[in-house]
């Protein structure tokens, strides 16, 4: 038998949290050095485009929209049984109680058209099934 350490101690799938905590544009310098300009998004409240649970994962899709006129989606599964989905000709594997993540940013002003985003998440879970 498979120990996934990911379900609690009644076999509930616990839950979780995912926050977007601020977006970095990050540019790499001809000395190597790294400048970036950082959006916090601490006050940012995400739009909850949809939520839906299944037999096989709990689905969230979150919208945030950004002063500076960028859109960030996140789509969450978090899947409450072992799932498989094949991606690039490959197969992938969930465990129960596995978090998979797509982030989705438009409409991002960058500044010069080399820089790069970098994304800083927070992510915390619970054993309580009582949260929704």
């Amino acid at each position: 038998s498979t120990n996934n350490n990911n379900i609690n101690n009644n076999g509930a799938i616990p839950f979780f949290k995912i926050d977007l905590e601020s977006i970095q544009e990050v540019q790499r310098n001809n000395t190597g050095q790294v400048v970036y300009t950082v959006v916090q998004l601490n006050n940012q409240l995400p739009i909850i485009i949809s939520t839906n649970q299944t037999s096989e994962y709990r689905y969230y899709e979150t919208l945030i929209n950004l002063a500076n006129g960028a859109k960030v989606t996140l789509e969450i599964y978090q899947f409450i049984t072992r799932h498989t989905i094949n991606f690039a000709g490959q197969k992938l594997f969930y465990q129960p109680a596995t978090v998979k993540l797509s982030v989705t940013v438009q409409n991002w002003p960058f500044l010069t058209v080399n820089n790069s985003l970098d994304l800083i998440l927070a992510s915390s879970s619970s054993s309580s099934s009582s949260s929704s």
